[in-house]
């Protein structure tokens, strides 16, 4: 649009030394078309410095305001950059130390375990010294017992060998009266 307009002012401003060329001879048409020249430089610089000024002026604001704007941006990008090395240098830190916490926990829990086993063991052990304990008294009780049981066996054996029908009736008579005397002090 604007174009459009421009070349219609300076079709007007040349229109007049067009005709005047035809009129007058060669150097009466050169001045006039320099002296068109010049007054439509005139015209143009008198219309349109304001506007290219104008326009040069913001373009100029324009380019300051993304310069500024591009500077704050670097900026902004460098501070973030500078946040996230020692973000990562933290990050390394705090993974070191996480890293000696868990070796340290392990090792506690080691510890710990060790120390339960042990525990457990003498438990058992001891557990085990008591059932050997008692499985031993027991089987000593049962070895006294058949001893006491075969002694016992062996000893009526004899006597049956060697007692003779009176001693029966004295063994007879002597347990039917000690039989008396613990059911009668039983009553």
């Amino acid at each position: 649009m604007r174009l459009w307009s421009l070349l219609a002012a300076a079709l007007f401003v040349t229109w007049p030394s067009m005709a005047f060329a035809a009129e007058g001879g060669f150097w009466k048409g050169v001045a006039w078309s320099a002296a068109n020249f010049v007054i439509l430089g005139a015209v143009l610089v008198v219309v349109l410095r304001k506007r290219v000024q104008k326009a040069l002026a913001d373009r100029r604001d324009a380019i300051a305001s993304e310069l500024g704007e591009a500077a704050r941006l670097r900026e902004e990008a460098a501070q973030k950059a500078a946040d996230i090395e020692q973000k990562l240098a933290a990050l390394d830190g705090e993974i070191s130390k996480m890293i000696a916490e868990f070796r340290a926990e392990g090792e506690r829990a080691k510890e710990k375990m060790i120390a339960e086993a042990k525990r457990l063991g003498e438990r058992l052990a001891v557990e085990a010294e008591s059932a050997i304990a008692l499985d031993l008294e027991r089987e000593k009780r049962a070895l006294r017992e058949e001893l006491v049981r075969r002694a016992v066996a062996v000893a009526e054996e004899m006597l049956r060998q060697s007692a003779t029908g009176d001693d029966q009736v004295k063994f007879a008579r002597s347990y039917v009266e000690k039989f008396r005397a613990q059911v009668g002090g039983a009553k």
